[in-house]
């Protein structure tokens, strides 16, 4: 069944708050990156009378971090002064009329940090799973519901942490190299994007043709550990997913190059002539 999904553009900025509600439904979800949380919002009357509403919401981090509250703007403000928590972006969720009691919002908050626990990809901040409330099953049904609206709407925001990680049957049609005396790359194709797989390795080297934005991004990997330097040498130490080819390919290569020309099948054929290879009738 087709969904039709509202997105507005909170002062018409794309990169600022975006406000999320479904043409039928009750669920609105917001997004606010942490910079634009103010006492600004309450000024404006939509602001006022949705944000302060009961819901639960998710702090985005290199940690994610679930909570609850009857006011979500009165608790986010909260987490905001007492610095306790790494975050930079915030989502939200309420419902129009305002209609989730504290054992609504426990059973939602409990629900989403199990499901985010299946995930093997990302780090929760939560200690423990939530609290207990009891639920009429009528009312679990309406919760539940609610549940795979919000999913919904995370997955359109680009934040599928709620998405249970599969085990997904790989093909050798889905596995692109990198192969020669200081580099052994390997890639695999998927829905998310071009996953390099951990224990891929290069040389530490950096060449002027480099793209800037990939030695960026390579400084970037360092940093969190999801690249290792040792004896020279550049590994991943856990697998992860770009948005292109390419910047993988510079990363272990060290300079500049066309990751779908770099990338080839144990055949030999070329990650871009493959792709193209699908649309060949």
């Amino acid at each position: 069944m087709d969904k039709t999904l509202q997105i507005t553009f909170y002062k018409s900025e794309t990169n600022g708050i975006k406000i999320l509600e479904f043409s039928r439904g009750e669920i609105i979800g917001f997004f606010i990156p942490k910079l634009l949380f103010s006492n600004e919002l309450l000024k404006s009357n939509y602001f006022e009378n949705i944000i302060t509403n009961s819901g639960v919401y998710f702090l985005l981090g290199e940690e994610i971090y679930i909570g609850q509250a009857l006011n979500i703007f009165e608790r986010l403000k909260g987490h905001i002064r007492e610095g306790k928590k790494e975050f930079k972006d915030i989502i939200c969720f309420t419902t129009s009329n305002n209609s989730f009691d504290e054992g609504d919002i426990n059973y939602l908050e409990k629900s989403i940090i199990s499901q985010a626990k299946q995930n093997s990809d990302m780090s929760l901040m939560n200690l423990n799973i939530g609290n207990n409330t009891n639920i009429r099953n009528f009312r679990k049904s309406d919760l539940d519901q609610y549940t795979d609206e919000i999913k919904f709407i995370l997955n359109i925001l680009g934040s599928n942490f709620l998405e249970k990680t599969r085990e997904k049957k790989i093909s050798n049609d889905d596995f692109f190299y990198i192969d020669s005396k200081e580099t052994k790359g390997k890639l695999i194709l998927d829905e998310k994007g071009y996953i390099v797989v951990s224990g891929s390795f290069g040389k530490d080297n950096q060449k002027p043709s480099m793209t800037k934005s990939y030695i960026t991004l390579k400084n970037e990997l360092i940093e969190k550990g999801i690249i290792q330097k040792f004896d020279g040498k550049l590994m991943f130490t856990k697998d992860y997913i770009f948005t292109s080819a390419s910047a993988p390919a510079q990363i272990l290569l060290g300079y500049s190059v066309s990751g779908p020309q770099k990338w080839k099948s144990k055949d030999g054929v070329t990650l871009g002539d493959y792709e193209r290879s699908k649309f060949i009738d």
